[in-house]
């Protein structure tokens, strides 16, 4: 456990309580090893990420795709897919196209 001091706690302590128990024969519970990590790393002062929120329809995920042999009269082709979600609502919008040029 020595060679965490300085780091920050690890995400997941049942890793450390198995490799533990594989490589030393820890008898002890997982719960003791819970309190030392958490003891020894006690939790950030601050968050770590930041929500942020926008007004409706301010932003959106946006991402270009592409479905090949679709037969759409002609002969089978290759169809562009331009899907767009808004943020807020999670609502998605389709657009196909031949190309995938700013003209379309």
């Amino acid at each position: 456990m020595a060679d965490w001091e300085g780091r920050d706690r690890p995400v997941n302590i049942r890793d450390p309580h198995k490799d533990l128990v594989v490589e030393y024969a820890y008898t002890g519970s997982y719960k003791s090893v819970l309190r030392y990590i958490r003891h020894k790393f006690p939790r950030a002062k601050i968050r770590t990420y930041r929500r942020v929120e926008t007004p409706p329809g301010a932003q959106s995920q946006t991402d270009w795709g592409e479905s090949k042999d679709i037969d759409i009269g002609n002969a089978p082709q290759a169809l562009h897919v331009l899907v767009m979600t808004l943020g807020h609502s999670r609502k998605p919008a389709v657009i196909w196209s031949l190309s995938e040029d700013q003209l379309s």
